[in-house]
């Protein structure tokens, strides 16, 4: 008999709340968005850890809804960027500024802690990606390397199709192994 498979989690959750409408009923149906999401992965194998990755004031203003869910929060920083910014009016330049800006590090944070889970748990069979971004394509080169079945979660708003081709096959199902996040449908 085989060993059941293992499957660890990383939601990047701007993406995914990105995708969701924040009126009712969506926002009001969240938790269970996220609950059928946990039994569609259960149908797979066992789920060892859920990541959900934010901004830090992200993760404090819903850490008792992602405590309950039973995630793994991950607050990522906003850290200050020197940005360049060349205005131009008719054709002639205006004025060069440059000025700090914050960006967003939450990416570059959920490929981190990935790529270390995918290399210390040997044990993990698959990973799934709750994200439409192209950025996560080396994760799943990576797990491909290592052995590992990607599934990917994704919202409705046009998630890149290179991608998507990184989803394994469901044996049983004979489908890719992609679940649309919605909320309130199934």
């Amino acid at each position: 008999m085989l060993p059941p498979n293992k499957i660890a989690v990383f939601i990047d959750y701007d993406n995914i709340k990105m995708n969701m409408k924040t009126n009712p009923p969506e926002k009001l149906a969240e938790g269970l968005g996220y609950e059928r999401l946990k039994s569609w992965l259960s149908k797979t194998g066992e789920i060892v850890a859920i990541f959900i990755f934010a901004p830090a004031v992200t993760i404090f203003a819903n850490i008792e809804f992602f405590y309950k869910l039973g995630f793994i929060p991950i607050a990522c920083p906003m850290l200050p960027q020197k940005v360049k910014e060349e205005r131009v009016l008719y054709g002639i330049e205006t004025e060069k500024n440059e000025e700090l800006r914050p960006i967003n590090k939450t990416d570059e944070v959920l490929i981190n802690v990935a790529e270390t889970i995918i290399n210390l748990m040997p044990d993990i069979t698959h990973i799934c990606i709750a994200s439409g971004d192209h950025h996560f394509i080396p994760v799943a080169k990576l797990a491909k390397s290592r052995g590992k079945k990607v599934m990917i979660v994704i919202g409705s708003y046009r998630p890149s199709k290179k991608f998507l081709d990184f989803a394994d096959r469901d044996q049983l199902a004979n489908r890719r192994m992609i679940y649309l996040f919605n909320p309130i449908r199934d």
